[in-house]
This record gives structure tokens, sequence and C-alpha cells, in this order.
């Protein structure tokens, strides 16, 4: 469970950024919420599964975009294509060998999706317009 902490800092960056990419920050904490009452509830299949589930991989099209739609830089492009493909292999070898699951979850499907949701909220403009409260 320690591991979700991976993904705070991009909250964080979003926050000191001025709400810049407001979107990632609602979505990657919606994410966080739904991920920490799947592992607590045991990891069940059920609604909360297929939620959590469902946010993930919303959130890991929004970072592909993110990196292949709206990268600022070919520095950012190169660091963000590296942890995107990290991220893939990490969900395809939990998922096709479901014995590396215990191995590979925590980095692969937190920590290395937290840095690459980092890197994105440190350079990169939204994808959708401001709100207006923000």
């Amino acid at each position: 469970m320690t591991s979700h902490a991976a993904f705070l800092p991009a909250i964080g960056v979003v926050v000191a950024r001025g709400g810049t990419p407001w979107e990632l920050a609602a979505l990657q904490s919606i994410v966080l919420a739904t991920s920490l009452a799947y592992h607590r509830q045991g990891e069940r299949p059920g609604a909360v599964a297929r939620v959590e589930g469902s946010l993930a991989k919303a959130l890991f099209a929004y970072g592909a975009a993110q990196t292949f739609l709206n990268s600022p830089s070919p520095d950012a492009l190169a660091v963000e294509s590296v942890l995107f493909a990290a991220t893939l292999a990490s969900f395809l070898a939990t998922n096709l060998y479901p014995a590396s699951y215990e191995r590979w979850h925590a980095a692969g499907l937190h920590v290395v999706p937290g840095a690459w949701s980092t890197a994105v909220a440190c350079t990169h403009a939204s994808l959708l317009p401001a709100l207006p409260w923000l």
C-alpha cells in the first residue's frame, strides 16, 4: 500500500504550478482513492475492482495522450516514452503472467506510473480547458 505514495508528487506539482494540468490531478486523485479502496478490500473481484481498473486505464490513456500528443519537448517525450513503455510492460506482465503480480505490481503499476505522471505534471499544459474556479 505504501507504493501508492508515488502518485502524490504529481498532484503536488500540479498544485504548485497553479493547477496545470488540472485534469491530471483530478484523475490521479480519483484513481488513488479507488486503488487504495481496492487494495484495502483484499483485491477481490467486484464493483470496486471494475471501477478502479477502468479509472487506472483512463489515467494510462490520459498519460499516453499527454506524452505522444502534447509533449513540450523532445527530452520530455523521450523520458515519458520510457516510463510509458515500462508501465505498459508491467501491466502486460502482471496480467499475462499472474504469478508475477506480487513481484511487479507495486513497482510497475504504482512507482513507475507515479514517476511518469510527475514528469507530465512538471512540464505539460492541460489537455482540457481550465475550469472557472481554478
